[in-house]
């Protein structure tokens, strides 16, 4: 199940003028202006009418406000997915090839039968770089 915080009245006052805000700007201005449609009167609609519930009683908003982050919730989780996927095959997966045509190994994993011990000794810092460690 999703965990949604609960916002308290100040809370759905933001949520519902600032995605007003984001929907106007969207859907009145923007999308209509690349698409060469002209004025278009819904979304201003939905506009005031987020914009009069924050105002007036922001508690109307709560249902909008859980579907919304139920929608954003699945959508992360989407995209959480496709971007992970995206780095390890077009960043990661090249460069462990590139690695492995060119020999390197920067684990030093190779198996020596003549070693004794794979310990690599440490090299403890003298005292004067203590006093001033940055």
């Amino acid at each position: 199940m999703i965990d949604i915080p609960i916002l308290d009245k100040h809370g759905l006052r933001q949520f519902g003028l600032i995605t007003g805000a984001i929907f106007g700007t969207l859907f009145g201005v923007l999308f209509p202006w690349l698409g060469d449609a002209g004025f278009v009167l819904w979304p201003w609609i939905i506009v005031a009418i987020l914009w009069v519930l924050a105002l007036i009683v922001p508690s109307v908003l709560n249902p909008i406000y859980k579907g919304w982050m139920r929608v954003g919730h699945v959508l992360g989780w989407i995209n959480t997915r496709i971007l992970m996927t995206l780095t390890f095959y077009v960043i990661l997966l090249p460069i462990g090839i590139g690695m492995r045509i060119f020999g390197k190994d920067p684990l030093n994993r190779k198996i020596e039968k003549d070693c004794e011990s794979y310990r690599i000794p440490s090299h403890s810092p003298p005292k004067e770089r203590m006093e001033k460690p940055f």
